[in-house]
């Protein structure tokens, strides 16, 4: 039986804004995910993901990849009109957990990803697969691609035990690009024939990874503390070169990474943390939660920048304090660490708290937002998945009652610069769905990545469009924005 796609909307100015879209294009990846995806500037989507055994795109107009490994990664590239141009292999690995967890793209459109691997890893260059082990549990791989999907450069980096990415951005004017994550124990991070190393001092430390955009190495800063568990999910540079880290922290971390020192202090936990350093990666502040009732954040984190706002995203459970000022702003999701909600919040880029919302309460566990992206009139648009039975947005004028169909549902919502939620629509199967990553194109359109399991409808209109896939299947969706201006803002 079809499960058509929930449309649902909420309150704007006391009048109901209903999504009724077709989609303008309509992509099946066969056996692969999409994690993660980028505007280009031809109106195309940059993606990359995971697969095993072998992933196609249907519509097939474009050769796909296969591999007899465990796992591995994947970059691809389609057009405005959202027909493939090309697949291209980031890395296959001979362990388990080959990803991709951070996407980034240049002026040029060149594609820089970030992942991460263990066992032995393959990449592909101009003369043949290189192979390259990693020095002990999980290690992590930069991978640069040219426009055309040419594996430019490839870097790895780790150490005897685990290391984790997150994400990765271009600085402006060419200046190179910086990545984030965690490491463990002592990391040489110089991947050339040079060594500059860091040990950590805890368990988990987090790091910024400096490189120019052939993939030379240039200075790495450490994010250490005592604690076990720091670690920077995704990494944005603003145009003038400031830089914003997003992720968590352990008590007693210190967030300077330069000679001064700002210690995080918790009350007992981990929590969500948002640092800023100047164009000259010197440390400028930090702003953090606070868990009221041994509240525990997932790890999904996500900022953007937009309007002289930075957004931030992510998923929680019990009472947290997003407000760091003497104020609070206290987010509710029970029953405590069973159940996982989804938030959003923003600052000013003086570290001014702005607002916090609360997008889904929920009493599931696979409750998420994982997709954020810059609207056009200074919002943003979200998305991720929930479980169980779930409310989105709780705290404003219409909370809106779900229960998921499967094991998760995708979703994704409109927000304006102000958190409010203009529009909210459901990518529901009856397994798991999921949405992974909005990008806003110019133009006034988007393109929403999911995964999705047997029958969705990604037609949020009378029609249909329909796509059937099986476990690990994604779904490149693009579709008209049809809320710009509605709160009245414009560029």
């Amino acid at each position: 039986m079809l499960l058509r796609s929930a449309v649902t909307a909420l309150l704007v100015a006391q009048s109901t804004l209903v999504i009724a879209q077709t989609p303008l294009s309509l992509d099946q990846l066969i056996g692969g995910s999409i994690s993660l995806s980028r505007s280009l500037s031809d109106g195309g989507t940059a993606v990359c993901g995971s697969f095993t055994t072998s992933v196609n795109v249907s519509p097939a107009l474009v050769q796909g990849l296969s591999t007899g490994s465990a796992s591995a990664a994947f970059a691809g590239r389609f057009n405005a009109a959202g027909q493939p141009v090309w697949l291209s292999l980031l890395a296959r690995s001979s362990g388990p957990a080959t990803s991709c967890s951070g996407l980034s793209v240049d002026s040029r459109d060149r594609i820089y990803a970030i992942g991460s691997f263990t066992g032995e890893v393959e990449f592909s260059g101009d003369s043949g697969a290189v192979f390259i082990p990693s020095l002990g549990g999980r290690d992590v791989f930069i991978v640069a691609k040219e426009s055309g999907g040419r594996t430019r450069w490839v870097q790895t980096f780790g150490g005897p035990e685990n290391e984790a990415s997150g994400g990765i951005a271009v600085k402006p004017n060419g200046a190179g690009l910086v990545a984030s994550g965690s490491f463990r124990s002592t990391v040489d991070f110089d991947p050339s024939a040079g060594f500059a190393p860091l040990q950590s001092l805890g368990g988990n430390d987090g790091f910024l990874l400096n490189l120019s955009l052939a993939g030379e190495y240039q200075s790495a800063l450490p994010f250490s503390g005592v604690g076990q568990s720091t670690y920077l999910s995704d990494v944005l540079v603003d145009p003038v070169g400031a830089l914003y880290a997003v992720g968590f922290a352990d008590n007693q971390t210190d967030l300077d990474p330069g000679p001064g020192q700002a210690l995080l202090t918790t009350q007992g936990g981990i929590e969500q943390v948002l640092i800023k350093l100047t164009a000259n990666q010197q440390f400028e502040w930090f702003r953090a939660s606070s868990g009221l009732a041994l509240g525990t954040l997932a790890t999904a984190e996500r900022l953007i920048s937009n309007r002289q706002l930075i957004f931030v995203t992510g998923a929680f459970s019990g009472d947290i304090d997003f407000d760091p000022s003497p104020n609070s702003r206290v987010l509710s999701n029970l029953p405590q660490g069973s159940a996982f909600g989804a938030y959003a919040l923003a600052f000013d880029t003086n570290g001014g708290f702005q607002w916090a919302e609360h997008l889904l309460a929920s009493q599931g566990q696979r409750t998420s937002v994982e997709a954020l992206s810059a609207a056009a009139d200074g919002g943003a648009l979200v998305g991720g998945r929930f479980s169980g039975a779930s409310t989105f947005a709780p705290n404003q004028g219409a909370p809106l009652g779900l229960l998921a169909d499967g094991l998760s549902d995708g979703y994704f919502a409109r927000l304006n610069s102000r958190g409010k939620a203009l529009s909210f629509a459901v990518i529901s199967g009856n397994a798991t769905d999921a949405v992974r990553q909005i990008t806003a194109h110019g133009g006034g359109q988007f393109s929403v990545s999911a995964d999705f399991q047997n029958l969705v409808d990604f037609d949020f209109s009378s029609g249909s469009m329909t796509l059937t896939g099986n476990a690990g299947d994604g779904a490149l969706a693009r579709y008209y924005d049809d809320l710009i201006y509605a709160d009245g803002y414009q560029p």
